[in-house]
């Protein structure tokens, strides 16, 4: 559930101003939200929000609104796409066009022309354009035609051959070579480290149909081996068509938005998506954001050893195009951290009906990222995007620590949460307070602000107190009231080390906006803890507290006691373990399975009914409950008893 939507239901819906992207999906659909007052819904396709149009580079297609990585079907020739994708290519050493009689039949004289100008010829689907022998000027003892794919792909098969009205002009001896990124290339289009996946001799074939196992790709060499001169061998060949196929989804996929521009300084929301992902397949979507435009900084080398900058003479950054046009010396791109944020943690695809942006807030420029890693033929897609913004701000920045940074694990411990928000102008202010943990709320003492304690009708809990949420009301602050400290005192517990208590404030007069997130800082000198997180005293046990509750249970469907509540606490998973709670009877035979599956650090509980695996009640008697835990660093398992009595 939204925190807006969640502030909307206990708040009147006053103006708002609230800006909704939305990337890809049906360009008709209509926002639930799209007649809301102040509302305004932005939509946009995977083509118009990407940093780079060509998008099958990246190893992505947006199809009918839908992002997903390239699948290659066997019948589609890659060769025909190279073109589009940006580096595709071809390459020959020092080539020239035309034929013998100076005249081609593509309507071109003798002349030396650019290197992957003969590319729209093997690779055009139109087998009456053709290349030949004439049209090397050097290298005719090993000819080489090397196909840069611009992406990297399955591939298993290839096809070559000459124009369908000179069948004689075949290719006798060839060798095939693969490389995929990263893999050398040798000196003068040599093999290198490229793979030999075919090799035909004495060939009487016009169509060479080489099959192989796939191989991931993104360039071939095919080398012409069979003749000593070509303008004195007593055969010519030519290469009309040369196709590539393959199938599967490409290894990786990559999807990288433009810097999108907000009309001012924002807060940014909440962000939600939908899509698909099979079993084995990855997807990780990230966000950053920034203060200025461009999120790269460019680095020259100045010419003195190693040295490098990002500074001209003027002082001023170099710029993207500064960087392209540099003939020597690029000393690479790195993120410019002084005004953008490093890229999110990746957002868990099952947060579909929104999760909170963790990128930095409030800034002006935003931007995404999408990865695929598909395993084999499963895969993932992304059917949109959504994501919400508010300006102005509800205030200039908030920084907040809790304390104490320590605790027993799974302990009720006293904390306070300490907030200072300053405003620069503009920003509307707020009145609300959420914060979420994925320790545990039990409950709320006070409220002061700048040491004030807050009379209990000036603050109060605005939804029941959830084990990870806490939502409450105070007086507002606003640009009147900046740099006045606001304290939230509460009994939680926390179960793993570096459990985060989050902040977000908002302005209940604008439900709809989004709120504005809480960043680790020094709120005030009495708390010397500078963070929103607590670590736990570790013990080394990952499984604590277990009991039942009764420990004497009578299954007799009178009511009382027909059931027992076997209890555990899970400490310092990070992320979940496999969880077993069975029944045995005092000579170790296993009675019941009560639970088998995957629990996260916290507290826990399974019923037991007083059955054993044949749904029979079991006989009276004391039995043993084990409650097993496994994870990457071993197993752990606690025991008890508990009495069946009639």
């Amino acid at each position: 559930m939204w925190l807006s939507i969640l502030l909307s239901t206990l708040i009147p819906t006053l103006a708002s101003g609230l800006t909704i992207y939305r990337i890809g999906g049906n360009p008709h659909y209509a926002h639930p939200l799209a007649d809301s007052t102040g509302v305004e819904i932005v939509k946009l396709t995977w083509e118009e929000f990407a940093q780079d149009p060509k998008l099958e580079a990246r190893g992505v297609r947006a199809k009918e609104g839908r992002l997903v990585p390239v699948f290659v079907n066997p019948d589609e020739n890659l060769a025909l796409g190279t073109i589009e994708r940006g580096e595709g290519k071809k390459f020959y050493p020092e080539q020239r066009f035309g034929s013998s009689d100076g005249a081609g039949p593509r309507g071109h004289k003798y002349g030396t022309i650019a290197k992957n100008d003969f590319t729209d010829w093997t690779v055009d689907g139109d087998p009456t354009t053709y290349m030949w022998p004439s049209d090397l000027l050097t290298d005719r003892l090993n000819p080489k035609l090397v196909m840069f794919l611009g992406a990297t792909f399955p591939v298993n098969r290839v096809v070559v051959y000459p124009r369908p009205d000179h069948p004689s002009r075949y290719v006798e001896d060839y060798t095939l070579y693969a490389w995929r990124e990263g893999q050398v290339m040798g000196l003068h289009r040599n093999a290198g480290d490229g793979q030999i996946v075919a090799r035909g001799r004495e060939n009487r074939d016009p169509v060479i149909d080489m099959r192989f196992p796939t191989v991931v790709v993104d360039r071939l060499m095919f080398n012409i081996d069979n003749f000593d001169e070509p303008y004195m061998a007593n055969r010519m060949w030519e290469i009309a068509e040369f196709e590539i196929y393959g199938k599967g989804y490409v290894p990786k996929g990559l999807y990288i938005s433009k810097a999108l521009a907000l009309d001012a300084v924002s807060s940014l929301g909440e962000i939600r998506f939908f899509g698909f992902k099979d079993r084995d397949a990855k997807l990780r979507i990230r966000t950053r954001s920034g203060s200025d435009e461009d999120p790269e900084r460019y680095w020259y080398l100045t010419g003195r050893g190693d040295e490098r900058s990002f500074l001209k003479d003027n002082g001023q950054p170099l710029t993207r195009s500064d960087y392209n046009n540099l003939q020597g010396g690029k000393g690479g791109i790195t993120t410019d951290l002084d005004n953008w944020s490093f890229w999110s943690g990746p957002y868990d695809l099952a947060d579909s009906l929104g999760t909170s942006i963790t990128s930095p807030s409030p800034r002006q420029f935003f931007q995404l990222q999408v990865e695929f890693l598909p395993q084999g033929l499963d895969g993932a897609g992304v059917d949109f995007i959504e994501f919400h913004v508010t300006q102005p701000p509800v205030a200039g920045r908030v920084i907040g620590e809790i304390w104490p940074t320590e605790v027993a694990p799974g302990q009720q411990t006293s904390f306070v949460y300490a907030m200072l928000p300053t405003f620069s102008g503009g920003e509307g202010g707020f009145d609300r307070i959420v914060l979420e943990t994925t320790g545990q709320f039990t409950a709320v003492d006070s409220v002061r602000i700048n040491e004030e304690r807050l009379k209990a009708r000036e603050w109060k809990l605005l939804a029941p107190l959830a084990d990870q949420r806490l939502v409450l009301s105070l007086p507002r602050i606003d640009r009147t009231k900046s740099g006045r400290l606001v304290e939230v005192f509460f009994q939680g517990r926390a179960f793993r080390f570096g459990t985060i208590f989050s902040g977000q404030v908002f302005d209940g007069q604008r439900p709809l906006e989004v709120g504005q997130f809480v960043e680790d800082g020094d709120a005030t000198f009495r708390l010397d803890s500078n963070q929103r997180s607590v670590g736990i005293a570790l013990n080394g046990n990952i499984v604590s507290k277990v009991e039942a509750n009764p420990r004497v249970m009578t299954p007799n469907d009178d009511g009382i006691n027909d059931q027992v509540c076997i209890e555990y606490t899970l400490l310092e998973l990070a992320g979940v373990g496999a969880v077993k709670v069975n029944i045995f009877d005092l000579a170790g035979h296993q009675v019941r399975q009560v639970y088998e599956g995957a629990n996260s650090s916290g507290q826990h509980a399974q019923l037991w009914d007083g059955l054993d695996a044949d749904d029979q009640v079991v006989a009276p008697g004391l039995y043993l409950y084990r409650v097993q835990v496994e994870t990457d660093a071993g197993q752990e398992e606690r025991n008890g008893l508990v009495a069946v009595v009639f």
